[in-house]
């Protein structure tokens, strides 16, 4: 994987397909640096400093209950999990912005980003992720479509 800073991957798919569940899984990995909150959604329309409004009206508990949690529960990523936080909550929202909020220690061997909704990018923006994260593998989380339609019925 690329030594440079930014995700190693990004995975994307439909809503209802395994991404949470896929998030969780390597989020607990031990070689694995994945953000404490899943979907960063740098990407796309909502690209800069209109995240900021967006995510934190969201999330604003989210330091709070974040930093209670790791102190319970300290582990060698806590600190890169304050250090997102502070940067996530406080930074100016740019490409230097997201390229930080993936910084990892060197114990761990990758880190990623899933976000699913940038499997409905553009083309242009595409290009643009490509040319920041030029190493960065993609990983398109699908389901069956009858599965898929079933879970989406349950859930609505």
């Amino acid at each position: 994987m690329s030594s440079k800073s930014g995700p190693d991957f990004i995975g994307i798919g439909n809503s209802r397909c395994g991404t949470s569940y896929i998030y969780n899984y390597l989020r607990h990995h031990k070689d694995v640096w994945m953000p404490p909150l899943k979907e960063i959604h740098y990407f796309g329309e909502q690209r800069g400093e209109k995240i900021l409004n967006k995510w934190v009206r969201k999330y604003w508990k989210y330091p709070i209950y974040f930093s209670l949690q790791s102190t319970i529960h300290f582990s060698p990523k806590t600190i890169t999990d304050w250090r997102f936080s502070w940067k996530f909550f406080t930074g100016k929202k740019n490409d230097e912005w997201y390229f930080s909020i993936f910084k990892k220690p060197k114990s761990i061997t990758v880190s990623g980003d899933i976000t699913p909704q940038y499997c409905l990018l553009e083309e242009k923006q595409i290009l643009e992720i490509y040319k920041l994260l030029p190493a960065a593998k993609i990983i398109f989380i699908m389901r069956n479509p009858l599965d898929f339609c079933c879970s989406k019925a349950e859930n609505t």
